[in-house]
């Protein structure tokens, strides 16, 4: 890839836990639910 320096996590935050692209990752769960 070219132009940034540092492609580890660019479009995540850094409080962010785990990586979403792994097979391991599962999301975070939320007790809220919309409607």
């Amino acid at each position: 890839m070219y132009g940034h320096p540092d492609l580890r996590r660019i479009f995540l935050e850094e409080s962010f836990p785990g990586h979403p692209l792994r097979k391991s990752f599962l999301p975070p769960r939320s007790d809220a639910r919309g409607g």
